[in-house]
């Protein structure tokens, strides 16, 4: 029980679900982009020896290639990079300056980049954020443009009403 005041359940759930609710509701749909998995070739015969391809065609491959050329499959390699992606719903904050406390503070000397962006986020999506290598984000415009970031930083639990349950992450434009 708190000196001053105390909060209660009912206070902490309402607070949680406003929050649920605003990352749902007012969230982009954003891809998190991890290191590529390496596949075998499926065109052509791997050596066993160097585990690399061979630069034989296998029978019923999707790209057929002569005798003694180079895999165009796998360029040679024995091994294709398959893209390993994810997408969740970040609530996207624009321009983080703006919201910042810190810089109003005794003129604190913070400087966020151009590009620099933050979003906030469930803390079940956590994992996966710390792994990935980039963002990609705003779905729904990616037709026409496609905003990639880089983390910038650690991801933090900011200590509101609702502890453990979302994370603040800014990024950086790549």
């Amino acid at each position: 029980m708190g000196t001053i005041f105390t909060l209660s359940d009912d206070i902490k759930n309402l607070a949680h679900a406003a929050f649920t609710d605003l990352i749902n509701e007012l969230g982009k749909r954003c891809r998190l982009v991890f290191p590529p998995k390496m596949a075998p070739c499926a065109n052509c015969v791997i050596d066993p020896i160097g585990n690399k391809s061979s630069n034989r065609y296998v029978n019923g491959g999707p790209a057929p290639f002569p005798m003694g050329s180079i895999c165009p499959a796998c360029g040679g390699r024995g091994r294709i990079a398959t893209e390993n992606s994810r997408d969740i719903i970040l609530l996207v904050n624009e321009n983080p300056k703006q919201f910042d406390n810190s810089l109003k503070l005794n003129n604190a000397n913070i400087y966020y980049p151009d590009g620099t962006i933050q979003t906030k986020g469930f803390i079940r999506d956590l994992p996966d954020v710390l792994k990935c290598t980039e963002m990609i984000k705003d779905l729904s415009i990616q037709p026409y443009i496609e905003y990639r970031y880089k983390r910038y930083g650690e991801p933090l639990s900011p200590g509101n009403i609702v502890q453990g349950a979302f994370f603040v992450c800014l990024w950086t434009r790549v």
